[in-house]
C-alpha cells in the first residue's frame, strides 16, 4: 500500500468513530423530540436548516468576530504567560510548592463565581472578557507545564550541565523538548477551556458576541437558531483543539528530524575517525 493510501485509510478510521457517535446522538435526539419533545427541542432538520441560514443573519459575522477577538487575545496571553512561568516554577522547587496549591485551587473552584469580581475590577469592556478567558485557560496550562518540567529526568539535566548547558540553553535544548508532551496536553485542554471561558464571559458579563445571539434567540423562542449557535461553538472548540494538534505534530516532527540529523552527524564523525 502506498503511503498516501495508508494516510487516507488512517484518516478515515480516525474520523469514523466520531462520525458514527455523532450520528447516533442525532438519531437519539430525533427520536426523543418526536416522542416527548416540546417547543424548546426542535428537530434535527430544523436545526440544520437554521445552521445553513445562520451565516445570512445580519448580526452573525460581527458577533462571531467579537467573540473570536476575545478568545484569541485570551489564548495568546495564556500561552505567553503560562509556558515561560511553568518552566520557571517547574525548575524552582520553592516556587512549585508555593504556586501549585493556588493553581489546584483555581482548577477546582467554579470560576463563574469569580466573574463578578472581574466585572468590578475591569468593567464590561473587552478587557474583562479576555481576563475571564485567561482565568479559564491559564491554570490547566500552567499545571501541565509545571508537571512536565518537574518530571524531566535528572540524568538528562546532569549530563547537559556537564557539557556546560545552563540557563536559557538548558531550557531550550533539554527541558522544553522533554516536557513537550505535557505542554501540548495543557494546550489542548486549555483550548477547550478557553472556549468555555469565552461563552461564560459573554453570557454573564455582557450580552456580546455569540453569547448575545444565544440570549436573543432563546428570548424570542427561535430555538433552532440557538441550537445552531451551540453547534458553532462546538465547531470553534474542535477547530482550536485540531490546530493545537497540528502544531504538536509539526513540533514533534521537527524534534525527531533534528535527532536523526544529530545521529547521522555522529555516525559520520565515527566513520571518518576510523578511516583516518
Amino acid at each position: 500500500m502506498t503511503p498516501s493510501k495508508s494516510g487516507w485509510g488512517a484518516g478515515i478510521r480516525r474520523l469514523g468513530l466520531p462520525i458514527a457517535f455523532g450520528l447516533t446522538v442525532a438519531f437519539a435526539w430525533e427520536v426523543f423530540v418526536r416522542t416527548a419533545g416540546t417547543f424548546a427541542t426542535p428537530t434535527i432538520p430544523r436545526i440544520l436548516g437554521a445552521l445553513v441560514r445562520l451565516p445570512f443573519e445580519p448580526e452573525f459575522w460581527p458577533s462571531l468576530a467579537t467573540t473570536l477577538l476575545a478568545l484569541l487575545i485570551g489564548a495568546v496571553v495564556s500561552v505567553t504567560i503560562g509556558v515561560p512561568l511553568g518552566v520557571i516554577v517547574g525548575r524552582v522547587r520553592t516556587l512549585e510548592r508555593l504556586i501549585s496549591s493556588y493553581v489546584a485551587m483555581l482548577l477546582s473552584v467554579p470560576l463563574s463565581a469569580v466573574v463578578p469580581i472581574v466585572i468590578i475590577l475591569f468593567g464590561i469592556r473587552l478587557t474583562a472578557r479576555v481576563v475571564v478567558v485567561v482565568l479559564f485557560t491559564l491554570p490547566i496550562l500552567l499545571s501541565n507545564v509545571i508537571t512536565g518540567v518537574s518530571n524531566v529526568p535528572r540524568n538528562l539535566l546532569e549530563m547537559a550541565a556537564s557539557y556546560g548547558c545552563r540557563g536559557w540553553h538548558l531550557a531550550r535544548r533539554v527541558i522544553i523538548p522533554s516536557a513537550t508532551p505535557e505542554i501540548f496536553a495543557g494546550l489542548r485542554l486549555g483550548a477547550g477551556r478557553a472556549v468555555i471561558g469565552m461563552v461564560v464571559a459573554e453570557l454573564i458579563i455582557i450580552a456580546a458576541g455569540i453569547g448575545k445571539l444565544i440570549d436573543r434567540y432563546s428570548a424570542t423562542y427561535r430555538m433552532e437558531y440557538m441550537y445552531a449557535i451551540i453547534i458553532v461553538i462546538l465547531l470553534i472548540s474542535a477547530l482550536f483543539i485540531h490546530l493545537v494538534g497540528v502544531w504538536e505534530r509539526r513540533v514533534l516532527w521537527w524534534r525527531e528530524a533534528g535527532t536523526r540529523q544529530r545521529i547521522l552527524r555522529g555516525r559520520s564523525h565515527v566513520v571518518g575517525g576510523e578511516g583516518r
